[in-house]
């Protein structure tokens, strides 16, 4: 797999420019640890906040700076577009659907995460959409003949706990010590964002361990199978991350029913 041409590549698509180091860092810093190429896109820089605009001139050159810092201490590359946010959906969301395509033929990733589609965010929802769409129909959206798509699996990603509503995962990955004190530096790099940094490693230190719960270690990350197909043969992805992946018991199949009463009438 250290080979070019049997490497690997992993697509992360996070809405804005810190959304996969600030919600998501554990799993990309581990695939790119295997050996695999790992790159962050983000459409939204979000350079419309004014949580950014109100840090004066010159805090757009200096976050989009930290946030490729961020990710190269994770050992990842990062692409950042510009579209606004909040305002996309109108303006921009054809622009965005075609060089989102033409980036995935591009690269051509065996894997593939992207927003959970019942994200509370707007912007989460919306990048989601575009991702799953341009997953089935890259190829027809490009201007050239495009060999095939070799996309293997695709998932989705926990953002925000506040914003991720109804995700029930199907398997955590688990993160060592040194993994987290990677995610850490990562986070860190956001030095604009002053006392902020330390929220976010609040809160994802609070998922890391209520995932960890889970899966009887820690800490972990959620992820779910959203497709392209079912992996009869088991999941690709596993076969990399072998003892660091941990399957979350799932009993959606009974919700609802009295399965459990086990009374007698």
């Amino acid at each position: 797999m250290s080979s070019e041409s049997t490497r690997k590549t992993a697509l992360f698509i996070g809405a804005h420019h810190d959304e996969i180091e600030v919600e998501c860092p554990i799993l990309p810093c581990k695939l790119a640890s295997k050996g695999l190429r790992v790159v962050i896109v983000n459409p939204m820089g979000g350079w419309n906040w004014h949580v950014i605009r109100l840090k004066g001139k010159g805090a757009k050159e200096k976050i989009r700076d930290e946030a490729l810092k961020a990710a190269e201490v994770l050992g990842c590359e990062k692409i950042i577009w510009d579209y606004p946010a909040s305002v996309a959906s109108s303006d921009h969301r054809p622009e965005i659907t075609r060089r989102l395509a033409e980036l995935l033929m591009e690269i051509n990733p065996a894997f593939v995460f992207i927003h959970w589609p019942y994200d509370s965010h707007p912007d989460h929802r919306l990048i989601s959409q575009i991702s799953y769409h341009v997953l089935q129909s890259a190829r027809n959206i490009v201007d050239d003949p495009q060999p095939e798509l070799l996309t293997e699996e695709v998932f989705a990603f926990q953002a925000a706990i506040y914003q991720t509503r109804d995700f029930w995962p199907d398997f955590c990955v688990l993160a060592n010590e040194e993994e987290m004190n990677r995610v850490q530096e990562a986070l860190l790099c956001f030095e604009t964002y002053g006392e902020e940094r330390e929220r976010w490693w609040r809160g994802l230190q609070a998922k890391s361990a209520g995932w960890a719960h889970l899966v009887g270690d820690g800490p972990a990350e959620a992820y779910k199978f959203i497709g392209p197909h079912l992996p009869i043969r088991g999941l690709a992805l596993a076969e990399i991350l072998g003892d660091d992946i941990r399957a979350v018991t799932n009993e959606h199949w009974c919700f609802g029913t009295d399965f459990y009463n086990t009374s007698v009438p």
